[in-house]
């Protein structure tokens, strides 16, 4: 494997890890929300708005911090004789 593949690597599985969580983060706090949201209003009717946009938006957001985060990391595994880690683990 060469030296670049690893950096890229490291920065897919970082922004894979962070749009899961903001997938995941976002499907949850909808949902609680909306239930919230139905469990107060339990005598009028309840039409939940989802905001599509402002959710995609964050997604977007977290994948971008989610590779900023990477860079570091990457780079410096990028630098790094594998073999010798291995071995000082």
């Amino acid at each position: 494997m060469r030296r670049g593949q690893l950096g890229q690597m490291i920065a897919a599985e970082s922004v894979i890890i962070a749009v899961i969580g903001a997938v995941l983060g976002a499907a949850l706090g909808l949902g609680l929300g909306a239930a919230l949201a139905a469990a107060f209003t339990r005598s009028q009717q309840l039409t939940v708005v989802i905001p599509a946009a402002q959710t995609l938006a964050y997604v977007a957001a977290a994948a971008l911090a989610g590779l900023l985060a990477a860079i570091a990391p990457a780079r410096r595994a990028a630098t790094m004789n594998m073999l010798a880690a291995i071995a000082a683990e």
